[in-house]
């Protein structure tokens, strides 16, 4: 069984590091899946055992990456909300700085609205378990409000970091998540305890 297990781990990186290679090359909907099992050296029935298609690999790659974000928020699940916040954001530097040019090609490729499609989705119910936002039942989550404030705060920082790639990272990262962190201190927890 763990022989299996370590095929598809295999499988996975090598279609991971196929697809950081295509994408440095062209744009994410110029890239074919033949061309990208190609330089995966698989067939396309092997990606599509592994993803259906092109963007399924794009999410599944921002959301592995997110996973190590939101494992950095919990372990600090002792201290309070906001101060949660800086440990998370230091480990999405440490993310952007392993692999700034896919990140750079990802900011290029993506639109905001498409980068919070993913993360939200992924988020939705951490947000509610982990106290991104204030504590709220899977119902009130649903609520537009709450859905509204948590977009409007992700598309700033994402915003952020996105100007940041594409203008060729000129201030160290953790200048940005400074003014992300900041950002949320004085915008959103506040705005948390008036609502």
């Amino acid at each position: 069984m763990s022989r299996i297990d370590r095929r598809v781990i295999r499988t996975r990186k090598a279609i991971m590091d196929a697809f950081c290679e295509l994408i440095a090359e062209q744009s994410i909907d110029t890239i074919s899946i033949s061309a990208l099992a190609r330089k995966a050296n698989i067939d396309r029935k092997t990606f599509y055992l592994h993803y259906p298609s092109i963007n399924a690999l794009v999410n599944s790659f921002i959301q592995q990456h997110l996973e190590r974000v939101l494992k950095a928020y919990r372990r600090n699940s002792h201290l309070p909300v906001e101060e949660r916040l800086h440990p998370m954001l230091l480990e999405a530097n440490a993310l952007f700085e392993e692999n700034i040019e896919m990140w750079t090609h990802l900011a290029d490729n993506l639109s905001t609205d498409e980068m919070i499609d993913i993360i939200a989705d992924m988020l939705g119910s951490a947000v509610v378990n982990s106290g991104i936002a204030k504590e709220v039942d899977e119902k009130r989550m649903a609520d537009v409000l709450t859905l509204a404030r948590f977009r409007y705060a992700l598309a700033g920082a994402l915003s952020l970091y996105k100007f940041w790639l594409k203008n060729g990272c000129k201030e160290p990262v953790e200048a940005v998540s400074k003014i992300v962190e900041d950002s949320a201190r004085n915008g959103i927890y506040p705005l948390e305890k008036r609502v």
